[in-house]
């Protein structure tokens, strides 16, 4: 279960996993305000109005699909060829998003069988989540040019400025729209300085660069990409949506504290894909790809595999430390199968930027309808039975059938990426950690007991069966290497 050793490629794996490091910083930075945001709002809001800010959010990242459209990544891909074409595509990728803004943001707000009071809160969080599709853009083209920590800092900003802004919207009175309106004016304040700061690194967008035969290429590149971003936002944010319609807002509230605890912890995954995405596709062979996943997945893996054991096991206890007494059973039981879907979801997600590094982009498509189908089934089926739990199964069958066939796409392709390998190590530290968590020790003794033997037995292990994981996790933390 170990690679031979290359100080060439150990050198490369160690500065991309220092950059990796720096971004997670900001993420959790940006994260950890985004989640307070959210837990204040799930105490002061109550279950049935943080339910309507949740599915009106939902919807509004569902519909920017349409916005994002797989744009940065054709950015990504097309900039890597030609660098000096960077600026050009960078001005075509931000004219296309302001023209399908304003039909966008109709559409959400138009949307039938909303919750009640929900209009004016999707009307002011499609506004945000459109406009931020351009810091999406501004941080794709500084990707390209391998100046991800210049612009890493500006999701801090934003994040703080959101969550402060609305806080103390909250905390005086101002409800579930006034915290929407906070949450939009924290947003232009990142937009701003998003561009303020690409300027800094040498982005220079311009509208004299816009053509249609620009916006053309833009478009035939991410054809494939943006059906296939679209996919894999419904099979995301679908479960959310579904439960409105289906159920009611309080239903939605009890899944969305369940779900924040999912998503707040894919900042790692994210920021490992911005690292090595753009690494395996400025790279060429099968060797690349196959090493890029998999230390992609050793990073992931070291992380979620103990967060997904202690939230499962003791799930209950997280939710109302967090959120409060009335996120209990429901929201515990969809926790524990969202935690089984995090897995699945990070393989499926690093899987597929191997196979678009190699632009396969309608095999990563493929893959998505067929996930989409099975959780729009389920969800229909599981919902009326056992309400946020069955929203959560769902969403953790699809991921998983997704995993399987991207995984056997991208092994025909290039050969095993070592996702296995990867989650050995991890795997053997997390079942020492079960008996810990299993003890009567209140919550946080047992959670940092826990961390302390995984840690250890994590170390040992890797260092015998993956050194090449162990030596770009160190790489994160380490002055130099």
């Amino acid at each position: 279960m170990s690679e031979p050793r290359s100080d060439g490629d150990d050198g490369v794996g160690v500065r991309h996993a220092r950059t990796v490091s720096l971004l997670a910083v900001a993420e959790v930075a940006g994260k950890l305000a985004s989640f307070v945001m959210f837990a204040v709002a799930a105490r002061v809001l109550g279950v049935a109005d943080f339910g309507v800010f949740s599915w009106s959010f939902n919807l509004a990242l569902m519909v920017s699909t349409f916005v994002l459209w797989g744009f940065d990544i054709a950015l990504i891909q097309l900039a890597t060829r030609i660098p000096a074409r960077l600026d050009e595509l960078l001005s075509n990728t931000l004219a296309l998003r302001g023209l399908l803004i304003p039909p966008a943001v109709l559409v959400a707000v138009l949307v039938p069988g909303a919750p009640e009071g929900a209009r004016p809160v999707t009307l002011l969080l499609s506004i945000a989540v459109l406009l931020d599709s351009a810091n999406q853009a501004i941080r794709s083209a500084a990707a390209v040019r391998d100046r991800q920590r210049s612009v890493a800092i500006n999701l801090v900003v934003q994040r703080l400025a959101t969550a402060g802004l609305a806080v103390a919207v909250l905390f005086s009175g101002g409800g579930v729209v006034g915290m929407s309106a906070a949450y939009l004016a924290g947003t232009l304040v990142g937009v701003v300085l998003m561009f303020v700061t690409g300027h800094r690194i040498g982005l220079r967008p311009r509208l004299g660069q816009v053509s249609r035969a620009g916006i053309a290429e833009i478009a035939r590149g991410s054809t494939a990409l943006g059906l296939s971003t679209t996919i894999n936002m419904l099979i995301f944010r679908i479960d959310t949506v579904l439960l409105g319609w289906m159920l009611n807002a309080t239903a939605v509230g009890s899944y969305s504290a369940a779900y924040k605890l999912f998503e707040t912890a894919l900042f790692v995954l994210w920021s490992v894909d911005r690292v090595a995405l753009p690494t395996m596709a400025a790279a060429e062979g099968d060797e690349p790809v196959r090493r890029g996943v998999h230390r992609a997945c050793s990073v992931v893996f070291a992380v979620y595999f103990p967060y997904a054991l202690l939230l499962g096991i003791r799930s209950e206890e997280v939710l109302r430390l967090i959120f409060g007494s009335p996120y209990g059973v429901d929201s515990g039981n969809s926790l524990r199968w969202l935690m089984v879907a995090l897995i699945p979801y990070s393989v499926q997600y690093l899987v597929a930027a191997g196979l678009l590094a190699r632009s396969k982009n309608r095999r990563v498509t493929s893959a998505g309808i067929v996930a989409l189908g099975i959780n729009v089934g389920a969800n229909l089926a599981l919902i009326p039975r056992f309400g946020p739990a069955g929203a959560a199964a769902a969403s953790a069958a699809a991921m998983s059938v997704q995993a399987l066939l991207l995984w056997g796409m991208l092994w025909r392709l290039v050969g095993s990426p070592g996702v296995l390998r990867a989650a050995f190590v991890p795997g053997v530290a997390s079942v020492v950690m079960v008996p810990v968590l299993l003890t009567s020790l209140p919550l946080i003794p047992a959670a940092v007991v826990a961390a302390v033997v995984y840690g250890v037995v994590w170390l040992v292990v890797a260092g015998k069966f993956d050194p090449v994981a162990r030596r770009t996790l160190v790489g994160m933390v380490a002055r130099r290497g």
